[in-house]
């Protein structure tokens, strides 16, 4: 018998959508065809699959059509009783799968352990005998790539270890099924129900690193097996929300999962190997399990939250010491039209305003480089709204076509007057991703060297034009590079 929850939702208006479609099944049931990442019922925790059985205690079935238009009637708190399709959908702490069950002190098993992780899992139904599936998994792991579609070689350290805990094996891998381009090295181990690999090098080129597997079998009947695939995963160098999983990496995670277990499958039933050409069914089938730390900025009152209302993001600030008085730097600073003098990544301004460039409303078109602006070619372009008051000058990204998983959204230049003839200029760049909230660990991850970087650079930069008058060059930056992070980017 199927689990049940009550997932309860607040719709802010009739008709106002909550980002879920349905439809009947053969049962005359009411079953979620699909949902909105992020949307009202998604956060709720309605899920594809989930059989709807009532709305507001009213017992529901058979017309989807006239369903939906009950729940578009419908306005506050609504509350929708489902049969859960995934009875477990998320683990607590999926950490837990890979603790050796031999280390009494709960340490990892794994390097990197300190990095938040998340992972995906599913399951199949194998028409064999248990044991002759078992078998297969924890007697044979040196064939083990006979199944795994990805994989075109294991090789083993320690031969006599290939059934025991500690066993090191070496894995090539394909990259998008052509030519083997990674290789990793892992340690598995073993016990009478499940393999734990756990990676210990990898050198995939990803913003993501596969930390291991856990394949457990358990018992249906004496000639049904259920087998249960996860993968897990982590950014290299910083914690990781959930809705990444289910936006850029959703695809090649769930089907690769997916396709694991089905190769499994295939191996343990037909005896062939199993092929990334082999026809797998669809849909896929897989649940997200989380361990996530998000961090939900704070957000004072101000220009920033006005304008990017409800987006979480950060940031990266620095500042420098100018020897011009604060009247030269503002004029400077605040003429925007001589910004590609001092911005080294900017190649040219264009004024859509054009004389009223200092005044609030500007809106200006830039032209960057890729990759630290290499000398050539701008190949990406960007509009952004211009603010300009006494103090401080802030910049709103409209559009842009940079193809980063982070979204660029605008800078705040301060300035303080330290002296007649000395100024303190703050330069605070703003982040966000294009997906999802981000936590603070990102900033101090894999674009902590890139944004504090850049951050400093255009202080740098300013401060060199504003004292000599030359556009700065970047081999002309010191070595020692300053900058901190904002914990709130708005409080700028």
């Amino acid at each position: 018998m199927k689990k049940t929850k009550t997932i309860v939702l607040e719709k802010p208006a009739q008709k106002s959508k909550l980002g879920v479609s349905l439809k009947a099944t053969d049962q005359s049931n009411i079953e979620v065809a699909s949902i909105v990442l992020d949307g009202i019922s998604y956060k709720a925790g309605l899920r594809e699959g989930d059989i709807v059985t009532s709305i507001n205690g009213k017992t529901i079935g058979g017309d989807s059509t006239e369903v939906a238009a009950f729940l578009r009637s419908l306005k506050g708190q609504i509350e929708i009783e489902v049969e859960m399709f995934n009875e477990n959908e998320y683990y607590e702490d999926v950490m837990d799968l890979f603790v050796r069950r031999d280390d009494k002190q709960g340490e990892r098993s794994w390097t990197g352990s300190d990095l938040p992780k998340f992972c995906v899992q599913t399951s199949v139904e194998i028409r064999k005998d248990p044991k002759y599936v078992k078998a297969l998994l924890l007697e044979n792991l040196l064939d083990c790539f006979l199944y795994h579609p990805d994989v075109e070689a294991t090789e083993y350290k320690d031969p006599s270890k290939t059934t025991g805990v500690g066993a090191v094996r070496k894995c090539i891998f394909h990259k998008n099924s052509s030519n083997p381009e990674y290789i990793y090295e892992e340690i598995v181990h073993v016990d009478d129900e499940k393999i734990i690999t756990c990676t210990q090098k990898d050198n995939r080129p990803s913003m993501f690193s596969y930390l291991g597997t856990v394949v457990k079998v358990e018992d249906i009947d004496e000639l049904n097996t259920r087998l249960e695939y996860s993968i897990l995963y982590a950014l290299k160098a910083a914690p990781l929300t959930r809705l990444l999983a289910t936006s850029v990496f959703k695809e090649n995670m769930k089907e690769q999962v997916y396709r694991y277990a089905q190769a499994v499958k295939y191996h343990c039933e037909t005896g062939n190997i199993a092929t990334n050409t082999v026809d797998y069914p669809k849909p896929y089938e897989f649940i997200e399990i989380e361990n996530v730390y998000d961090l939900h900025l704070d957000s004072p009152q101000n220009k920033l939250k006005d304008h990017f209302e409800g987006q979480t993001r950060f940031g990266t600030t620095a500042s420098i010491e100018i020897m011009k008085p604060v009247s030269e730097v503002k004029k400077i600073l605040f003429d925007l039209s001589t910004c590609d003098k001092w911005h080294p990544f900017v190649k040219y301004t264009e004024f859509k305003g054009g004389n009223i460039c200092n005044k609030a409303g500007a809106v200006r078109k830039c032209g960057f480089y890729k990759e630290l602006r290499k000398e050539g070619i701008p190949e990406y372009v960007w509009e952004e709204f211009v603010d300009v008051s006494d103090d401080k000058s802030i910049a709103f990204i409209q559009e842009e076509n940079r193809p980063y998983i982070l979204d660029y959204v605008g800078k705040v230049f301060k300035m303080e007057m330290m002296d007649e003839n000395l100024t303190k200029v703050i330069i605070t760049h703003t982040y966000r991703p294009k997906f999802l909230p981000l936590t603070k660990g990102m900033a101090t991850g894999p674009m902590k060297e890139h944004m504090g970087h850049e951050t400093y650079l255009l202080c740098w930069c300013l401060k060199h034009y504003c004292e000599t008058g030359e556009t700065a060059k970047y081999d002309m930056v010191p070595d020692e590079i300053r900058f901190k992070e904002v914990i709130s980017a708005y409080d700028v």
